[in-house]
């Protein structure tokens, strides 16, 4: 690992995945990962230099994606105070742009530092939860401090910008998900109706907040369909994934997978005829998801979602590319109609792939859109 001195440029700051730029490491990556590997993506096209500060980083570096600098800020065993002045260090030293994405102690550290060290700092949201107050004061204290010291602070949806300035009474700008097909397996897209095996398809964590339950009584409500449950257990909920999987396999018609890496969900999207999101609101009629990666990949391979909360501003209403259910009969009346309708579905599907080549961060507009955002 190589201490560089301050320079033009950009560091992508994602201090618990590294991970997520070693291509030997298997390990499957959440959606906000995967945006900051698609601001790599655009990064790397313009020709933009850029490092990615992590942490725990092997001293050999990994077996790195060809043209990426990876810098350590500590390793595991590091104390608390070390952690701290080595954070510090490598912020100072890192380039004079600073990405970041979601809200964390560490982010605020990273986005303190760097203000001390006058960095541009651009932070992204992940979650319409990070937006609204909790009632914490500590908690709402974080927030405030991390939206106010950074330099322009980017929402997935105007939805969350308004919560932002209505919690905070910070100024922010919307920037929609990307997305990078070529991350996905090039894959053929299937444009045929009957040549879609899969109606129904459900990708995510077995975590309560997903909403697995739901999606058990809308598959055995839909007993005539096939399903697809992709996704494992997240650390502290091994038990109720476990329940979840029991539960599934009673079932005839669904097909239980377990966890797959991104780059390999496109094989199954390719050939799904729908996409389910069964996420459940949390606080205050939020879910914790933001901007769906899942929902962006789903319309990329022309697959519409059915979402029983998560609708960033509108677009499944306003962009037709799938409908919004609020109860599980509304839900699997919905599959029933879309699986056995192929005008209907061919019409929605090509609304949904428009919809993700305008989100393409390989197309010249949007990748320099996204890098105008992060570099000022």
């Amino acid at each position: 690992m190589k201490t560089i001195k301050s320079r033009v440029g950009v560091t992508l700051v994602t201090l618990s995945n590294a991970s997520l730029f070693d291509i030997s490491d298997k390990r499957v990556v959440g959606g906000s990962e995967r945006q900051m590997r698609y601001v790599a993506d655009a990064l790397i096209s313009e020709k933009i230099p850029f490092t990615v500060l992590s942490s725990n980083v092997p001293s050999t570096g990994g077996n790195i994606d060809l043209g990426i600098e990876l810098v350590n800020a500590w390793n595991q065993d590091d104390s608390i105070i070390k952690k701290i002045f080595l954070l510090y260090k490598a912020v100072k030293n890192s380039r004079n742009c600073l990405y970041i994405r979601g809200v964390s102690a560490a982010n605020l550290a990273v986005a303190l530092f760097g203000k001390l060290s006058k960095k541009r700092i651009t932070l992204g949201t992940t979650s319409d939860l990070h937006c609204a107050k909790t009632g914490s004061f500590w908690t709402d204290l974080e927030r405030r401090l991390l939206f106010t010291l950074s330099s322009n602070l980017l929402c997935q949806t105007k939805e969350q910008a308004e919560l932002i300035k209505e919690n905070f009474g910070c100024h922010s700008r919307v920037f929609k998900n990307v997305i990078n097909p070529s991350r996905l397996g090039n894959l053929e897209i299937l444009p045929k109706f009957n040549e879609r095996e899969i109606d129904v398809i459900w990708i995510g964590n077995l975590d309560p907040r997903k909403g697995p339950e739901r999606l058990i009584k809308i598959a055995r409500a839909s007993g005539s369909c096939r399903f697809v449950v992709i996704g494992g257990a997240i650390p502290d909920q091994e038990e109720f994934a476990k329940k979840i999987r029991v539960n599934i396999n009673k079932l005839r018609n669904v097909s239980m997978l377990g966890a797959i890496q991104p780059q390999n969900i496109g094989s199954f999207l390719s050939k799904s005829k729908l996409l389910i999101s069964t996420s459940q609101a949390i606080h205050r009629g939020l879910t914790k998801e933001g901007f769906p990666n899942i929902f962006l990949e789903a319309w990329h391979f022309g697959v519409p979602v059915i979402s029983m909360n998560s609708n960033p501003d509108g677009l499944l209403n306003s962009n037709q590319l799938g409908k919004v259910c609020a109860t599980t009969e509304e839900a699997t009346s919905y599959i029933a109609k879309i699986t056995s309708n192929r005008s209907e579905w061919e019409k929605i599907s090509l609304a949904a792939r428009e919809y993700a080549s305008s989100r393409n961060v390989l197309q010249p507009n949007v990748r320099k859109s996204l890098i105008a955002e992060i570099v000022g």
